[in-house]
């Protein structure tokens, strides 16, 4: 646990109470969750209370209180239909890069989405291992965090760079 959490940049934190089911308070949750904070049919990890606290022992989490999700504010949630031309696009972009490069850029795209976050590739040289972006919407530091933990060699606010084999 404490590896998974260094390499994927996971917070370590874990929902108080642990027993609780949360459901959907947990959409924008990040940290470490098991099946009966998730779904009221699931009981994995089990319900006992030593399991978590040997995870805050050997892994250092901590827990964190869990609200429902707040309502967003500033400018609406991009629509289905937006996301999947949005999509299209970095996809057309992402082939014009390196093979590898590019393939690693779509996983950060990936992770990113799961945390509904959206970027907006640059067109990219031929053959690069270089593409600038901007975040049109989500968290900016997400970009930074997960980047960083897949191993890219720099990221900036507008431009992500992949390291070269």
């Amino acid at each position: 646990m404490d590896d998974l959490c260094t390499r994927f940049a996971i917070p370590r934190q874990y929902p108080d109470p642990p027993f609780a089911y949360y459901g959907d308070a947990l959409a924008r949750f990040e940290g470490i969750i098991g099946h009966a904070m998730v779904r009221p049919d699931k009981s994995d990890p089990a319900p006992d209370p030593r399991l978590w606290q040997t995870l805050e022992q050997r892994a250092a989490l901590k827990p964190a209180a869990v609200s429902p999700p707040a309502r967003p504010k500033g400018p609406p949630a991009l629509t289905s239909r937006e996301i999947e031309a949005l999509f299209a696009q970095n996809a057309a972009r992402i082939h014009a890069m390196d093979i590898a490069a590019g393939s690693l850029v779509k996983w950060l795209l990936m992770e990113l989405e799961r945390r509904r976050t959206y970027l907006r590739l640059a067109e990219p040289k031929p053959g690069t291992h270089t593409i600038g972006y901007e975040v049109v919407q989500g968290d900016r530091g997400a970009v930074q965090r997960i980047a960083k933990a897949l191993g890219f060699l720099e990221v900036t606010d507008r431009r992500l760079e992949v390291r070269h084999a």
